[in-house]
């Protein structure tokens, strides 16, 4: 069965069908997020620049579900990335991650875009919760 891009879930969906990627310019930050998302049992591929990830959502045969990308990145923005992913019109969900403090970035503004919000450090836990929340979301 091909796994429809954004395609709405519920629990009873099997995890393995849900295309991750994981886009940070920090190979640690990459690796962790990938090996707790593959532990859920999520299908996680990792890149480390916007640039990067826009090659892979052209040219690899898989659909992405979700994209989950640092905002402070060398080269493009995961904000400015992220608009990239959502004027493809593929349904892509985007997941936005920073280390920066709440005051620095607009919460409201990143969500009005369809950007969901993570903030660093993160444990294993809310990371999950909130890839299933992103996942869930209907797209704007």
């Amino acid at each position: 069965m091909t796994p429809q891009v954004g395609a709405d879930v519920d629990t009873a969906t099997d995890l393995s069908q849900r295309h991750i990627l994981v886009v940070d310019d920090e190979a640690s930050v990459r690796r962790s997020i990938a090996k707790v998302l593959r532990l859920e049992g999520y299908d996680v591929a990792c890149v480390e620049s916007a640039e990067q990830a826009l090659v892979a959502i052209a040219q690899t045969p898989v659909n992405f579900d979700l994209v989950v990308s640092d905002i402070m990145m060398t080269g493009m923005s995961g904000v400015t990335f992220g608009e990239c992913v959502r004027s493809l019109g593929a349904g892509i969900r985007v997941m936005l991650i920073s280390g920066f403090p709440g005051s620095h970035l607009d919460d409201g503004l990143l969500r009005a875009g369809g950007f969901d919000l993570l903030e660093k450090p993160f444990t294993p836990k809310q990371l999950v919760d909130r890839v299933r929340a992103s996942l869930c979301v209907p797209q704007p």
